[in-house]
């Protein structure tokens, strides 16, 4: 739960190799803002439930296995993904990452916050050697701008 905190007045998540996580490659290691909509839907108050109950992991039904906690997602992923009727199996959890970048390449969005958001390297020299990674506070307007056509229900169930 330490991994999401406020940080100038924002919400983030830390996405990084701390305590049994693991990630890809360095380039993977960011602090992303959370998007104003999850916010409304409760995932504060849920985040805040998990930590009055001392839960340490955002998702604590999730069993660690040998290549970490992303297997376990991506079968819960499939199992939702065909009770909501969804049974293409091209949809799979990674989906999300592919909507998203596709979402941010359709309405020009920069490169280089494109791979920022998403956890890529940033391959030019510019962007990708010099200065230090972007804040959050640059990274909210793309965020924000993540915006799709889905009914959505605030969850209550803390």
């Amino acid at each position: 739960m330490e991994d999401i905190y406020q940080k100038e007045d924002l919400w983030v998540i830390d996405i990084n190799d701390k305590l049994d996580k693991k990630l890809k490659n360095q380039s993977s290691k960011r602090v992303i803002p959370i998007h104003t909509r999850l916010i409304a839907l409760g995932f504060i108050q849920y985040v805040s439930m998990l930590q009055k109950n001392k839960h340490t992991r955002l998702f604590p039904e999730l069993k660690k296995s040998r290549d970490g906690y992303s297997q376990a997602a991506s079968k819960w992923f499939t199992r939702y993904r065909i009770s909501c009727g969804v049974i293409d199996k091209d949809k799979a959890f990674h989906s999300f990452r592919h909507t998203t970048i596709d979402y941010f390449k359709q309405n020009k969005e920069i490169k280089s916050i494109m791979k920022a958001i998403a956890g890529h390297k940033d391959e030019d020299i510019t962007t990708g050697l010099y200065g230090k990674a972007y804040e959050p506070l640059t990274l909210v307007s793309a965020i924000e701008s993540l915006v799709f056509p889905i009914e959505v229900k605030k969850y209550e169930s803390f």
